[in-house]
């Protein structure tokens, strides 16, 4: 039996529950049926055992050994189990790995309960350990998610899918469930009328802020984004004229390369096309002009016409479409995961169309496009012309400029001397000899030393050749531009074909955003020569998760909500967002009529106490009295302690109650058999001057407070 001292039954019970649900979290993905059960009963056994042991007087050292050997014979039982012949041809080989799980899973989950709640209960401080156990454990099954794989754990998305609801609403619940867990865990109340009400108070608060969770955008991941790609950018209407900064794209000495695997877009392909390259490139940005250190956008009238800056509100058509030679007409719909500055489009773009979004809560803005994408490998291009004899003197100027360092042409004239005689004089083969130079010669790195240098293209190129997409993007344009040929630098996101499956479905990354170069050909328009380091000082990145891949290319066809209600229609149902919902209103409404009624029946009682004195007879009506003046000594504050006289306690409070001595005094005695017939009156009057004295020394919005606490009485001993 507990000691008065302890934790309330209901604050171990808690307890208990919140341990279970860790343990049933911890090995939800390791265990079968049985083995989730034996170890919830186990966690439950731990933390009663523990806080038994923590309120004995033995040594520490005692409920260790107990919990190391609990866990020993868990792990021992289940070796036994696994290599006797005999029980396995009793029980069968499965329900005997099954069995030896089951007591294994026991075992460990009751031996660290027990040495949890033992030091927890004896040392207060160590509550924190048993906090961070249980707050990883309820954690770890949920922790796939991170990086935008909202499909992950399958379990939850494999169920949100079949409902045709966005998994993060699953996540954010179960989510819901462990703060809730948590947060009952840390009621440390010694009355099971306190512990029931701050339990009471946490589920309402969770049941509220679960249904204000559900209206809420759910969170969206984040990458390291160096090429201006992402955030709120200056790409919508009525914001900077729709100009896109001059600053997005910089060189670093160290790119982020965390959460990029989080996913920023994706993209459905209406038509069934294969980049020649192997590889999609989506633009998104261009950057034409040399302003004598990098390249940024060309704020001129002719150029970057095929760039749109903002997003559509209504259809729009580019300012310049590239002839339908070596082309195919492609069309995409994008839907974007995270805020970006202006759309991307497949390579060439020819029109954008503002389109419906199906998943508000997962997609920040959806748009169809119409592109002219290559459909010839470049060198196909070989022997074409370059320029555009449509553009004006400044804008064919803008896309020719380069550094003045002579170093450049130097080099270019020494890479294109490996060309053939009949090429050596081919702008389209020059090109692709400088990339495929710059690919076998450069080493791919997210840090280098190359960003404070005063031309820092140069310090990357005539040093290491060491560093990321845009170093060698403005390599290859700088370069080529020596030998008078039209390129720019060009950002997006470049997505290897091989990646794509057999769906139609494209899911852009964080680690897919990239800086290419850019070349005219005449009569074809802007042709992508990429750089391709032949080698690669940065760890392999995660492979793209196909399910994630298909589950967006599902919500953004809105197949999950056709999904859901053909699933309704045939007599199924599925638990979805709704019916968690309609559920999760029910229970808030019914806790709400339920604390509504305690709260009734609380106040009942606390008027009931204050008025039985005057319809009780001589025999009770003393002790009533001196009950309703605890009763108003209570509500500001002054309770008698556990096992403490009513003397002591009058002589305690006798600075706010004096005439409580004598109230005390003859409560004690009409219990102890006295009948004198003064005993009442004496006693009403005795009463009414505590409140007098009580209201004389308590300012009044103490004892407002007490007139309004419905648990005030609750606590009078």
């Amino acid at each position: 039996m507990m000691k008065e001292h302890g934790d309330s039954w209901i604050t171990v019970v808690l307890r208990a529950a919140v341990a279970a649900l860790a343990a049933l979290a911890a090995t939800w993905d390791a265990a079968t049926t049985a083995g989730l059960a034996a170890a919830a009963f186990g966690a439950v056994a731990g933390v009663l055992g523990g806080e038994a042991l923590g309120r004995t007087r033995v040594r520490l050292a005692l409920p260790a050994a107990v919990a190391a050997a609990l866990a020993g014979l868990g792990v021992l039982a289940s070796w036994a189990l696994a290599r006797w012949d005999v029980v396995a041809a009793a029980a069968g080989p499965s329900a005997t790995i099954v069995a030896g799980d089951a007591v294994l899973l026991f075992g460990l989950a009751g031996g660290l309960c027990l040495a949890l709640r033992a030091t927890g209960a004896r040392w207060r401080p160590a509550a924190a350990l048993e906090i961070a156990a249980f707050a990883t454990a309820l954690a770890s099954p949920l922790a796939a998610h991170r990086g935008g794989s909202i499909n992950r754990p399958l379990d939850l998305g494999d169920h949100a899918l079949a409902a045709g609801e966005d998994p993060v609403i699953y996540l954010q619940l179960a989510g819901g469930v462990a703060a809730v867990g948590l947060a009952l865990f840390l009621i440390t109340e010694k009355r099971w009328v306190r512990a029931f009400a701050a339990a009471v108070l946490v589920l309402l608060v969770a049941a509220v802020m679960g249904l204000v969770g559900t209206m809420i955008q759910p969170p969206q991941p984040r990458t390291d984004d160096g090429l201006g790609l992402t955030g709120q950018g200056q790409g919508e209407r009525g914001r900077g004229e729709g100009k896109r900064s001059l600053d997005q794209m910089d060189f670093r000495d160290n790119y982020g390369s965390k959460s990029r695997s989080a996913p920023v877009a994706v993209v459905l392909l209406h038509q069934d096309y294969e980049p020649p390259s192997g590889v999609y490139y989506f633009r998104q940005n261009a950057f034409s002009r040399y302003n004598g250190r990098r390249m940024v956008p060309a704020i001129v009238s002719g150029a970057e016409a095929d760039v749109f800056e903002v997003f559509p509100s209504q259809a729009q058509t580019a300012r310049w479409v590239p002839p339908p030679t070596n082309r195919v007409e492609v069309e995409t719909t994008v839907a974007f995961i995270q805020d970006h500055v202006a759309p991307v489009v497949l390579e060439s773009p020819r029109s954008l169309t503002p389109a419906k979004n199906p998943a508000p809560r997962r997609f920040r803005r959806v748009y169809e496009a119409t592109s002219l994408a290559l459909d010839v490998d470049p060198l196909v291009l070989v022997g074409s012309k370059v320029g555009d004899p449509s553009w004006s003197p400044v804008v064919h100027e803008i896309y020719t400029e380069a550094p003045t360092d002579a170093r450049y042409l130097a080099l270019a004239t020494k890479i294109v001397e490996a060309l053939p005689p009949e090429l050596a004089d081919d702008p389209v083969a020059r090109a692709a000899v400088i990339t495929s130079y710059l690919s076998e010669r450069g080493t791919y790195s997210l840090r280098s030393r190359h960003a404070n240098a005063p031309d820092p293209t140069a310090s990357f190129l005539f040093g290491d050749l060491t560093g990321y997409c845009v170093y060698f993007a403005h390599a290859a344009v700088f370069l080529i531009r020596s030998l008078g040929i039209p390129a720019r630098v060009a950002t997006g996101y470049a997505y290897p074909a091989e990646e794509r499956g057999r769906g139609s479905a494209l899911m852009l990354r964080g680690g897919d955003a990239h800086a290419w170069p850019e070349v005219f050909v005449e009569g074809t328009g802007w042709v992508v020569m990429d750089v391709t380091p032949a080698r690669n000082l940065e760890p392999p990145g995660s492979p793209l998760d196909a399910d994630l891949q298909r589950l967006l290319g599902e919500m953004l066809r809105g197949q999950l909500e056709q999904q859901r209600q053909a699933t309704v229609a045939l007599g199924r149902s599925p638990v979805g967002l709704r019916d968690l919902l309609r559920a999760a209103g029910a229970v808030a409404r019914g806790a709400g009529v339920v604390v509504l009624v305690l709260i009734v029946l609380l106040y009942l009682g606390k008027t009931v106490r204050r008025l039985a004195p005057l319809a009780a007879g001589e025999a009770r009506r003393t002790r009533l009295e001196y009950r309703a003046a605890l009763d108003v000594l209570a509500e500001v504050g002054h309770r008698r302690r556990y096992g403490e006289p009513p003397e002591s306690f009058a002589a305690r409070v006798t600075t706010v109650a004096p005439s409580l001595a004598a109230l005390a005094a003859a409560a004690v005695a009409r219990k102890l058999g006295s009948r004198r017939p003064d005993d009442t009156a004496a006693s009403a009057r005795l009463r009414r001057s505590v409140v007098a004295e009580v209201r004389r020394a308590v300012p009044w919005w103490r004892r407002a407070i007490g007139v309004l606490d419905p648990l005030s009485w609750l606590r009078v001993r």
